[in-house]
């Protein structure tokens, strides 16, 4: 349930699952021993998972960050966008803004290269910013700003202030004054809940029976 995204506040929303397998990946490289005992529970649990989720979790509209943000912020085919961040939230929000003179400021210039690379493969593309100036003269001219930093990262005084005021501003780590938040998502996220109930209920439905066939046999295909 929790990696079908079935326990998140945006109920059946997609990061939820990339997050848990990179989860995964660092606990291989930190604690292989610990890794190995749970492989075949985790090659179990990502089969489940996909399972369920083209089944029953497929086209409910607006269950990502990425395009929940894009509903929110609806950009217009003249706005200049930056993002700050180059992390597993900006991986789902970047590509929806692409189109709109997108910019990416992140302090790893490694996590710029690796976002460029996977935005490429649907051949989406932005402008990195590999330094403070470049970003205060690009959030001069944005229109549009997102903050998909941590709440706990706080970003220079010089930063902020370089933000334009006219500047529609979303800021995913947290409840900030006079900015767009993770609440205004989740509201977005509320008018859709109606259109998603059902395919919930049928998803939450064969988690269960899943678990029950997992408990009672090895193979899940079972008579």
């Amino acid at each position: 349930q929790f990696a079908c995204g079935l326990e998140s506040r945006v109920q059946g929303e997609t990061d939820v699952f990339g997050q848990v397998k990179n989860a995964f990946r660092e606990l291989q490289e930190t604690k292989l021993e610990l890794a190995q005992s749970l492989r075949g529970y985790f090659s179990a649990w990502l089969e489940d998972t996909k399972e369920i989720r083209s089944q029953f979790l497929q086209g409910i509209g607006g269950n990502n960050y990425g395009a929940l943000s894009r509903r929110l912020l609806n950009p217009q085919s003249t706005d200049s966008v930056v993002v700050l961040g180059a992390g597993q939230i900006s991986k789902t929000v970047a590509p929806y803004f692409a189109e709109f003179n997108l910019k990416v400021w992140n302090r790893s210039p490694e996590r710029l290269v690796e976002l460029k690379q996977q935005m490429a493969r649907k051949h989406n593309t932005f402008v990195p910013l590999l330094g403070e100036d470049e970003l205060t003269e690009a959030l001069a001219t944005a229109t549009i700003v997102i903050l998909a930093t941590p709440a706990d990262i706080t970003l220079p005084s010089s930063v902020m202030s370089a933000i334009s005021k006219s500047a529609r501003i979303l800021h995913l780590g947290g409840e900030f004054k006079h900015c767009l938040s993770l609440t205004d998502l989740f509201e977005i996220d509320r008018e859709q809940a109606k259109v998603r109930e059902k395919q919930v209920t049928q998803a939450l439905d064969a988690c269960h029976e899943r678990a029950l066939l997992r408990s009672l046999s090895k193979s899940i295909h079972i008579s």
